[in-house]
């Protein structure tokens, strides 16, 4: 349950791309290397994010790695000294870690099941608290979410993402159309 394998292959086929454009682009302009890595090399690391969203470290770590090598490939900067951050050259570049895009792609697919746009349901332990209480937490999306003590359950999609769902600020919470949630989301997250 925690998509080991997945990641490996998934992680696997970004490193190949990678090494096909560095093979074939060397010489090619920054924003030639940043647009190939957009089209070829990040689509492997963002397909179905959502659902196989990694919740341990090491898988955490596998994924951006192909990303922190790629920001190292499209800024042409391979020195190994203290001075290098790769962090400082993602910002450079723009580039959001994939951590961020997954939790986004989550709560834009969350928000399309919540307002009926997409043929999902929620499951039935998750439910929409209307309370007459009026509390810190009360809002009128505000869903009620099981206790679970089991990692793979915690870290499932609904669980998850209705835990990130409830820690959004009430406004956001609140758009129905999906383009101005995920634009009112990234945002919120600073992107």
């Amino acid at each position: 349950m925690k998509w080991n394998t997945h990641i490996d292959a998934t992680t696997a086929k970004a490193n190949s791309m990678l090494g096909f454009l560095r093979r074939n682009l060397g010489s090619a302009p920054k924003r030639v290397k940043l647009q190939a890595y957009q089209c070829l090399v990040r689509p492997h690391l963002d397909y179905c994010g959502s659902v196989w969203d990694p919740f341990t470290a090491t898988n955490k770590h596998k994924i951006e790695m192909v990303q922190r090598r790629a920001a190292r490939f499209i800024t042409n900067n391979y020195s190994w000294d203290n001075t290098t951050s790769v962090t400082a050259l993602l910002q450079q570049l723009g580039l959001p870690t994939l951590e961020e895009r997954r939790y986004i792609q989550r709560l834009t697919n969350f928000h399309k099941i919540i307002n009926s746009q997409m043929d999902v349901k929620l499951p039935p332990e998750i439910v929409t608290r209307k309370s007459e209480i009026i509390t810190r937490r009360s809002k009128p999306n505000y869903l009620q979410v099981p206790f679970t003590s089991i990692k793979s359950h915690k870290h499932s999609f609904f669980i998850k993402t209705s835990h990130d769902w409830n820690d959004l600020p009430q406004h956001i919470t609140n758009i129905a159309e999906t383009k101005q949630f995920t634009e009112a989301l990234r945002s919120f997250k600073g992107q």
